[in-house]
């Protein structure tokens, strides 16, 4: 499985605010499991994606999350989406404060 898009709805959300993460995801099989671990600051959400158009190989899936957390120094987003003829755990990284000390 591929991830080809991806659209989150306020892409800023405030602490207690949803957010809602919306992905195009293709695959030569259907998808068994697709999951973003959002991870802020000092917290990390594991969020189950739902189909809610087209099919189990191209589809648009999607999710929503209260944010429960800031993200000023950390803010990624990691996928986890399976299919019986592979596995995709790819993300982004919105925001990675590095200690160059």
């Amino acid at each position: 499985p591929k991830p080809s898009k991806l659209v989150i709805d306020p892409i800023d959300p405030t602490p207690d605010q949803k957010t809602t993460m919306t992905v195009d995801i293709s695959s030569d099989s259907d998808i068994t499991k697709a999951q973003i671990i959002l991870v802020t600051d000092n917290d990390s959400q594991t969020l189950d994606l739902k189909l809610i158009q087209g099919d189990k190989q191209t589809g648009i899936w999607q999710t929503t999350a209260k944010i429960k957390d800031t993200y000023l120094y950390k803010y990624l987003l990691n996928f986890n989406l399976q299919s019986s003829t592979g596995t995709y755990t790819g993300g982004l990284t919105f925001r990675q404060w590095k200690n160059l000390n």
